[in-house]
Protein backbone atom coordinates (compact mmCIF):
# COMPACT_ATOMS: atom_id res chain seq x y z
CA UNK A 1 0.00 0.00 0.00
CA UNK A 2 0.91 3.27 -0.73
CA UNK A 3 -0.45 7.30 -0.44
CA UNK A 4 1.34 9.53 -3.50
CA UNK A 5 1.72 13.10 -2.38
CA UNK A 6 3.42 13.67 -6.01
CA UNK A 7 4.01 11.75 -9.06
CA UNK A 8 5.49 12.07 -11.51
CA UNK A 9 9.02 13.60 -9.99
CA UNK A 10 12.41 14.54 -10.89
CA UNK A 11 13.83 11.74 -12.85
CA UNK A 12 16.50 9.90 -10.74
CA UNK A 13 19.22 11.52 -12.86
CA UNK A 14 17.99 15.32 -11.33
CA UNK A 15 17.75 14.41 -8.17
CA UNK A 16 20.51 16.52 -6.74
CA UNK A 17 21.60 18.14 -3.56
CA UNK A 18 19.30 21.21 -4.02
CA UNK A 19 16.19 18.90 -4.96
CA UNK A 20 16.84 16.46 -1.89
CA UNK A 21 17.64 19.57 0.07
CA UNK A 22 13.80 21.36 -0.62
CA UNK A 23 12.09 17.74 -0.07
CA UNK A 24 14.77 17.52 3.54
CA UNK A 25 13.39 21.16 4.17
CA UNK A 26 9.69 20.57 3.59
CA UNK A 27 8.97 17.33 5.64
CA UNK A 28 10.93 18.86 8.16
CA UNK A 29 8.65 21.34 9.18
CA UNK A 30 6.12 19.17 9.03
CA UNK A 31 5.06 17.26 12.22
CA UNK A 32 4.76 13.22 12.39
CA UNK A 33 0.93 12.79 12.35
CA UNK A 34 -1.66 9.61 12.73
CA UNK A 35 -2.74 8.55 9.21
CA UNK A 36 -6.09 6.60 9.63
CA UNK A 37 -7.78 4.95 6.74
CA UNK A 38 -11.41 4.95 6.70
CA UNK A 39 -12.83 2.81 3.99
CA UNK A 40 -12.84 1.84 0.72
CA UNK A 41 -12.98 3.87 -2.47
CA UNK A 42 -12.64 3.09 -6.12
CA UNK A 43 -11.52 4.79 -9.23
CA UNK A 44 -11.72 3.29 -13.01
CA UNK A 45 -8.94 0.42 -12.25
CA UNK A 46 -7.67 1.77 -8.96
CA UNK A 47 -9.24 0.48 -5.17
CA UNK A 48 -7.95 2.35 -1.92
CA UNK A 49 -8.31 3.30 1.25
CA UNK A 50 -9.46 6.68 2.09
CA UNK A 51 -7.26 8.46 4.17
CA UNK A 52 -7.56 10.75 7.18
CA UNK A 53 -7.00 13.82 7.75
CA UNK A 54 -7.42 14.05 4.16
CA UNK A 55 -7.18 18.21 3.80
CA UNK A 56 -3.65 18.31 5.58
CA UNK A 57 -2.68 15.22 2.82
CA UNK A 58 -4.02 17.94 -0.05
CA UNK A 59 -2.16 21.19 1.75
CA UNK A 60 0.98 19.03 1.77
CA UNK A 61 0.53 18.16 -2.20
CA UNK A 62 -0.42 21.61 -2.75
CA UNK A 63 2.98 21.98 -0.78
CA UNK A 64 5.12 20.13 -3.15
CA UNK A 65 3.67 21.40 -6.27
CA UNK A 66 4.53 24.42 -5.05
CA UNK A 67 7.76 23.82 -4.50
CA UNK A 68 8.28 21.79 -7.57
CA UNK A 69 5.91 23.13 -10.25
CA UNK A 70 7.31 21.53 -13.25
CA UNK A 71 5.88 18.36 -11.70
CA UNK A 72 2.11 18.47 -11.35
CA UNK A 73 0.26 15.61 -9.59
CA UNK A 74 -0.57 12.83 -12.23
CA UNK A 75 0.59 14.73 -15.13
CA UNK A 76 -2.14 17.19 -14.47
CA UNK A 77 -4.54 15.00 -15.72
CA UNK A 78 -7.54 15.13 -13.34
CA UNK A 79 -9.08 18.43 -12.22
CA UNK A 80 -9.21 17.11 -8.29
CA UNK A 81 -6.49 15.60 -6.96
CA UNK A 82 -7.96 12.58 -4.10
CA UNK A 83 -5.76 11.67 -1.69
CA UNK A 84 -6.00 7.54 -1.74
CA UNK A 85 -3.47 4.65 -0.36
CA UNK A 86 -3.79 2.80 -3.11
CA UNK A 87 -4.37 -1.40 -2.35
CA UNK A 88 -4.52 -2.82 -5.86
CA UNK A 89 -4.76 -1.67 -9.39
CA UNK A 90 -6.24 -3.79 -12.61
CA UNK A 91 -6.46 -3.23 -16.16
CA UNK A 92 -9.45 -5.29 -16.96
CA UNK A 93 -12.67 -2.86 -16.49
CA UNK A 94 -15.31 -5.87 -16.18
CA UNK A 95 -13.35 -7.11 -13.23
CA UNK A 96 -14.00 -3.68 -11.40
CA UNK A 97 -17.33 -4.73 -9.67
CA UNK A 98 -15.66 -8.39 -8.32
CA UNK A 99 -12.46 -6.77 -7.26
CA UNK A 100 -13.42 -3.95 -5.08
CA UNK A 101 -16.05 -6.38 -3.75
CA UNK A 102 -13.15 -8.61 -3.18
CA UNK A 103 -11.34 -5.61 -1.07
CA UNK A 104 -14.05 -4.75 1.06
CA UNK A 105 -14.73 -8.53 1.76
CA UNK A 106 -11.25 -8.77 2.47
CA UNK A 107 -11.04 -5.39 4.94
CA UNK A 108 -14.43 -5.86 6.32
CA UNK A 109 -14.23 -4.64 9.59
CA UNK A 110 -10.35 -3.22 9.93
CA UNK A 111 -11.47 0.57 9.39
CA UNK A 112 -10.63 2.91 10.88
CA UNK A 113 -7.43 1.90 11.26
CA UNK A 114 -4.61 4.21 12.39
CA UNK A 115 -0.59 4.76 11.56
CA UNK A 116 1.81 6.53 12.84
CA UNK A 117 3.34 8.48 10.14
CA UNK A 118 7.08 9.12 10.99
CA UNK A 119 8.60 9.86 7.68
CA UNK A 120 7.92 9.81 4.05
CA UNK A 121 9.80 7.60 1.66
CA UNK A 122 11.07 8.97 -1.99
CA UNK A 123 10.68 6.19 -4.05
CA UNK A 124 11.89 5.24 -7.73
CA UNK A 125 10.36 3.63 -10.50
CA UNK A 126 12.89 1.27 -11.59
CA UNK A 127 11.63 -0.81 -13.80
CA UNK A 128 7.50 -0.50 -15.20
CA UNK A 129 5.71 -0.94 -11.88
CA UNK A 130 8.34 -1.78 -10.04
CA UNK A 131 9.65 0.56 -7.31
CA UNK A 132 12.03 0.86 -4.78
CA UNK A 133 12.80 2.74 -1.79
CA UNK A 134 15.66 5.85 -2.51
CA UNK A 135 15.58 7.68 1.00
CA UNK A 136 13.62 8.34 4.15
CA UNK A 137 12.85 11.66 5.05
CA UNK A 138 11.80 12.15 9.04
CA UNK A 139 8.97 14.45 9.75
CA UNK A 140 9.65 17.13 12.62
CA UNK A 141 13.45 17.60 12.46
CA UNK A 142 13.46 21.48 12.30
Amino acid sequence: MHLTLLFPFVPREGLDDDVVGRLQEFFAARAPFTLTLVEIGEFPGVVYAVPEPIAELRRWIAGLWQRFPDFPLYGGQFAEIVPHATLGTWDDPQRQEELVARARELTRGMFPLACGIQDVALLEEHAPDRWRELRRLPLGVS
